[in-house]
């Protein structure tokens, strides 16, 4: 058992000694005052990944439950923008970034804020026309659709939608209230054009 103190002159000092079992291979802490234990483990970098694994275009929509009391790091990046094909073929936009940090408790939002994955703009085809399309869909949130332009042979891709997080859920990426509850937004790339 160790006890440790700090001066209250100091930029980050401690309210109170605090008492730790830092024995060899100890799995939590406890101090005097409360009986809070932390796990070690828990308290180590850890990244929750949420990923499009399904159709580009299928909604992807993750509940992420607050765990611990603690600041978090959040990073979004939108999807892509398809490729379009004038000529040859003509790469779509990148999505944006977008990151911030926020400090959370489990009871923030009633525990729980919901991940909106953006997906990858459609390709579109050479010689559209003959191959059967018009129009290709845009990516899952937002993304916009590609269509064939005034030359029958030529289109641009759709693009990619947005990655978001919001405090509302709706199966609809596009109701009007869980949009407006995003708190952070990583806008999809644009299609790709001649």
């Amino acid at each position: 058992t160790t006890s440790f103190s700090s001066k209250a002159g100091e930029k980050y000092y401690w309210n109170a000694a605090l008492t730790f079992n830092l024995g060899k291979n100890a799995a939590e802490e406890k101090t005097a005052q409360t009986d809070v234990e932390w796990n070690w483990v828990v308290k180590e970098k850890i990244i929750w990944q949420f990923s499009k694994t399904n159709a580009n275009t299928a909604a992807s929509i993750y509940t992420w439950a607050i765990p611990y009391n603690a600041k978090y790091k959040f990073e979004c990046w939108g999807g892509a923008g398809g490729n379009g094909y004038i000529n040859g073929w003509h790469e779509g936009g990148r999505g944006a970034y977008a990151t911030g940090k926020i400090s959370l408790n489990t009871t923030t939002n009633n525990g729980n804020l919901y991940v909106y994955v953006g997906g990858m703009g459609t390709n579109g085809v050479s010689n559209p026309q003959a191959n059967g399309g018009k129009t290709f869909a845009g990516g899952f949130n937002g993304g916009g659709t590609g269509c064939v332009d005034a030359d029958p042979d030529d289109c641009s891709g759709a693009g990619g939608g947005a990655t978001d997080i919001r405090l509302t859920y709706n199966a609809t990426a596009m109701n009007t209230t869980s949009l407006n509850s995003r708190i952070m937004v990583a806008a999809g790339g644009g299609g790709g054009h001649g």
